[in-house]
């Protein structure tokens, strides 16, 4: 069974976040032309090495601070609502801390770098987000119980479907990037998201506004959400199971 303590026990070293992204920091500088100046390139090494430890665990402390919170804010609405089945929504952060998202989130950063090399028509090579994978990954972990072969192939398929996503999203994120008054990065032609540019309902509502135009294709598509949430209540029980949700007792 792989989870994160048995992927550091049987890689050693090799298997830390901390080596591994100092490793790939290294490689993807090298790559793009910091091989000429070795202290440049091994301080961004560290950096990236560092970020892939940090932030994650930062952003997940702030996210289990929250816990608490959603408990007691769910407590209070159930005593005033005549005791009412409420959920209170929490960031996917909330799941970073399990050792299964961490394992499969390590595992990810190569072969999200190969994704990135050899997908045809892919233009988007991620730096500063990998340390962004483990969100990625993060819902897998409950959904496919912690069995972490099946996060390694899921993340895959979602990683592949959203470079093409994020390729297609680019030009959107650098327009509005430059209309903010952003100044792009030296040398990058374009810029785009593993956060949003991923995310295919941000390129389908993107997309279908530009191609119904404007404000119209807003409308329709409005009017198209609110047929499917008319359905969806009307069903809501088999769509929250079909979805993965336990069936209800009867």
């Amino acid at each position: 069974y792989w989870d994160e303590s048995s992927i550091r026990e049987k890689l050693g070293v090799v298997g830390e976040p901390l080596f591994l992204g100092t490793v790939l920091g290294i490689v993807v500088g090298a790559i793009g032309g910091m091989w000429r100046e070795p202290v440049k390139l091994l301080t961004l090494g560290v950096t990236v090495g560092t970020a892939m430890i940090l932030i994650p665990k930062i952003i997940g402390f702030f996210m289990e601070a929250l816990s608490p919170i959603a408990e007691s804010a769910r407590d209070y609405m159930q005593k005033h609502f005549g005791g009412r089945e409420f959920y209170i929504g929490l960031d996917s952060a909330v799941l970073i801390g399990h050792p299964v998202t961490v394992a499969a989130a390590i595992i990810l950063i190569p072969i999200t770098l190969g994704l990135a090399l050899i997908l045809p028509g892919n233009r988007v090579i991620l730096f500063a987000d990998l340390a962004v994978i483990p969100f990625v990954v993060a819902l897998f972990a409950p959904l496919m119980k912690g069995n972490i072969v099946r996060m390694i192939v899921a993340g895959t398929l979602e990683l592949l479907v959203g470079f093409y996503l994020a390729t297609s999203m680019a030009p959107f994120f650098t327009q509005a990037a430059v209309d903010a008054g952003f100044a792009l990065p030296e040398n990058a032609v374009q810029i785009t998201s593993i956060a949003d540019g991923f995310l295919w309902p941000g390129w389908l509502f993107t997309n279908l506004t530009k191609l119904l135009g404007g404000a119209v294709g807003c409308l329709i598509l409005l009017a198209l959400l609110v047929v499917v949430f008319f359905f969806f209540n009307r069903n809501r029980e088999k769509w929250e199971v079909l979805a993965g949700a336990p069936k209800p007792e009867k």
